[in-house]
């Protein structure tokens, strides 16, 4: 077995991190009596069942794509791919719904807004494009 190189093990924890923290940010706003978690409560009562089943497919594509990086296998550039194009759609369905502009603005502002959106593209983008290296250089199986 190869040894990881640090970019796969800052991946891998990123997607821990992530995950780990969407799942406490979902249990503080349905658990907490915290006034400050309405706006997550309202977020997901708000999402229908065509979009649960989204969102839940692509965090179970990110689970599975970080753990097939962990793995250092090639199923994980594929997989990747397949997160920064869920992403990418839900970013378009998030702004072309009115979404945004109803909930988002009034959290960050548009600025803020701006900002997440580009980050979060630049991000998955950068992991995308590591992965597809690591690939291309043989050093996945």
């Amino acid at each position: 077995m190869n040894k990881r190189p640090n970019g796969v093990w800052l991946i891998c924890a990123y997607i821990a991190w992530t995950s780990m923290s969407s799942l406490v940010g979902i249990s503080y706003a349905f658990l907490s009596s915290d006034p400050g978690a309405q706006w997550g409560r309202d977020y997901y009562l708000s999402l229908n069942a065509w979009q649960i089943t989204y969102v839940l497919f692509n965090a179970l594509l990110a689970l599975s794509a970080g753990i097939a990086l962990f793995l250092m296998r090639r199923i994980a550039a594929p997989l990747f791919t397949g997160v920064l194009v869920l992403g990418i759609g839900n970013s378009i369905w998030q702004v072309s719904s009115g979404w945004i502009a109803d909930r988002g603005v009034d959290a960050i502002g548009w600025g803020g807004v701006i900002v997440a959106l580009l980050l979060g593209l630049v991000l998955i983008g950068a992991i995308v494009s590591y992965v597809w290296w690591l690939r291309i250089k043989g050093r996945l199986s």
